[in-house]
């Protein structure tokens, strides 16, 4: 007998070569047998009662439309063997108990006759080695059973889980590389809508994210509120793949706290039209009788005091942020990596490598300061970007610097001798020049470069040298040689950074920078005690570099 299938192509005969490997045979199978596999997506009630009455009016085919189950491997399963035609089906032992994967909703419709004769099934059953030997497949046939029957297609949320499960067997080397690929595609084509295709793609594509989506799906009822071409397109944008991750841990945190001990709730609460979730409309409306968070515990006032609600994940409050996070970035990388790299992160490839996204990119331009370990510090960057955006976003208009195609080197040059907060952010990168631009980065902010520098030291010198030369035509009628005085005896370069000290840390008229004495200024750099902090905290009195390797905070505060 040929398994039924519903692929084609080469991934289709994996999945036929493994399903006729270990089909042991037909069997009719009581109910009370059956079990739900628990990898299976949820039941949906409507379509069990749609199906029950159904059964009640016409009948039921329970040999033209067989289940499929797994049951665990024993001696008793070798002793059944294969069976004959479908006519003569001989009864599983009742002793075996076998877990449906494809059939779930037929079986449950099944169990709410009213006579116990009704209560059973022909089922295909297939030995467990099918689930433990080909991993990826099994996920697969599961899916693509459920895809097949129309009236009852799986959400993009049981379809992300699907491509989850894959990027596990994945991660774990428990399947190769080309049966994860092939088997994600199969899951993929079925899904009509190409928007929701891409977006479901593009959040399995980092282990951190994906896992971050599928802990937050572990709840029920936030599976409904689930899309897979929003979140898909949203929350990838400027690919901060961990900062995402650490921003979903934190809804689902709040929504975890929200529900307190509520064994059910409805995901009406959670799925606001993300265009309504601004801070000032959400105000407005909590006070209303009528509005969905009036369900939480502690009502609508409470949950407005939560950092992150699901449908504010992909609203302006966050999807905003993370697009002035990419223009940010836009700028960060052309001074630390380069314009290539800029032109590469900024094209319309899809993400393939750790060259393409902020964090990949930092690790390149640390490379020598991390000697090749492991570091969260490149993340730690990008939570000082989250946290100063505000800031930086400012004065990047206040300085007049637009795209970053279209910036020059004087452009931000001006930008690192006049903006705080992006002199800070780029000293994390603890260079003295940055090599996209093969600008100094001043080891305290406000420092004159080296030209202004020679030049207010030229004109302080020229100053004394007039003063000395006055004194000598006022005293040409003093008789005998003069006693040399002390200011003669210091050497004058001593003498002239003792003047440029007494200037330190007053304001140059007309240049809106500081002097700085160089051998009193020290790169900043971050501390053991302030490593907890995503906000780069910058004392100017540490002699040496931190070392880079600690771990960073997993989230903005």
């Amino acid at each position: 007998m040929t398994p039924q299938t519903y692929v084609d192509g080469h991934q289709g005969q994996a999945l036929i070569k493994a399903q006729s490997a270990h089909l042991i045979g037909r069997y009719i199978v009581g109910l009370q047998q059956i079990e739900p596999h628990p990898l299976q997506q949820e039941l949906d009630d409507s379509w069990v009662h749609s199906l029950h009455q159904r059964f009640e009016e016409v009948g039921i085919d329970r040999f033209g439309f067989p289940i499929k189950v797994v049951v665990p491997a024993g001696d008793s399963i070798i002793a059944m063997g294969t069976t004959g035609n479908d006519s003569s089906l001989p009864c599983l032992p009742d002793n075996l108990k076998v877990f449906v994967y494809h059939g779930q909703h037929r079986v449950e419709a099944c169990r709410r006759m009213m006579h116990q004769s009704e209560h059973w099934w022909c089922a295909e059953v297939y030995s467990q080695e099918i689930e433990t030997e080909h991993p990826a497949e099994f996920i697969t046939l599961m899916h693509m059973g459920n895809e097949d029957e129309h009236r009852l297609a799986p959400s993009d949320a049981d379809r992300f889980l699907a491509l989850h499960r894959l990027v596990c067997l994945y991660s774990k080397n428990q399947v190769t590389e080309e049966t994860f690929q092939g088997n994600s595609e199969q899951i993929l084509q079925s899904v009509l809508n190409s928007t929701t295709r891409q977006g479901l793609s593009n959040l399995v594509h980092t282990k951190e994210l994906a896992h971050s989506i599928a802990s937050a799906m572990e709840y029920l009822f936030l599976r409904p509120c689930f899309n897979g071409a929003t979140w898909g397109k949203k929350l990838v944008k400027g690919r901060f793949f961990k900062l995402v991750a650490c921003l979903v841990e934190e809804m689902t945190e709040q929504c975890r706290l929200l529900i307190g001990p509520q064994a059910e709730i409805s995901a009406k609460p959670f799925q606001l039209p993300a265009p309504s979730c601004t801070w000032d409309g959400l105000t407005k409306r909590v006070k209303k009788s009528n509005h969905p968070w009036k369900e939480f515990i502690g009502g609508a006032e409470q949950a407005l005091l939560r950092v992150l609600l699901l449908a504010l994940l992909t609203s302006d409050g966050i999807y905003g942020s993370l697009k002035d996070m990419y223009h940010i970035a836009q700028h960060v990388i052309p001074l630390t990596a380069g314009r290539p790299t800029l032109d590469l992160y900024i094209s319309n490839t899809p993400h393939k490598n750790d060259s393409d996204h902020p964090v990949g990119i930092f690790s390149a331009v640390l490379k020598e300061k991390l000697q090749g370990k492991a570091s969260n510090y490149p993340h730690k960057i990008v939570y000082s970007m989250w946290e100063a955006r505000q800031e930086l976003m400012s004065e990047l208009k206040t300085y007049g610097i637009g795209l970053a195609a279209e910036t020059q080197r004087e452009g931000y040059k001006r930008l690192l001798c006049k903006s705080e907060s992006w002199w800070n952010l780029l000293c994390m990168f603890k260079m003295s020049t940055l090599p996209g631009q093969s600008l100094h980065l001043p080891k305290a902010f406000g420092e004159l470069d080296q030209s202004k520098q020679e030049g207010l030291l030229n004109a302080i010198k020229k100053k004394q040298e007039g003063d000395q030369t006055s004194g000598i035509v006022n005293g040409q009628n003093s008789v005998g040689p003069t006693r040399p005085t002390k200011h003669h005896s210091c050497s004058p370069s001593l003498e002239i950074e003792h003047t440029a000290g007494a200037l330190a840390n007053y304001f140059v008229p007309g240049t809106e920078m500081r002097v700085t004495r160089s051998l009193a200024a020290k790169r900043p750099c971050l501390t053991a005690s302030n490593e907890e902090q995503l906000a780069p905290v910058l004392p100017a009195d540490e002699a040496g570099e931190s070392d880079t390797s600690h771990t960073a905070e997993q989230g903005p505060n």
